[in-house]
């Protein structure tokens, strides 16, 4: 999973280019990975655990229980 601030704050020096070449850079690494999700928080911008904890939150219990789903399956398996 892939989390990414959208936040732009146009008073610090080089933030709303900084925020275009970050979500570039992760277009292109979901492109070479295509099985990771990517999810954006658009009110925050680099510190997304203090802006937007809940949605870190819940990105951490979605791959906590998609690895135990996994290994549930496998050791059925």
């Amino acid at each position: 999973m892939l989390l990414t601030g959208r936040l732009k704050d146009p008073s610090f020096p080089g933030n709303p280019l900084e925020q275009d070449l970050k979500l570039q850079i992760h277009d292109e690494l979901l492109k070479a990975n295509p099985h990771v999700e990517h999810v954006l928080a658009p009110k925050s911008r680099h510190y997304i655990q203090e802006d937007a904890p809940q949605l870190v939150i819940d990105a951490i219990r979605k791959v906590v229980d998609e690895c135990r789903a996994a290994a549930s399956k496998a050791a059925a398996e």
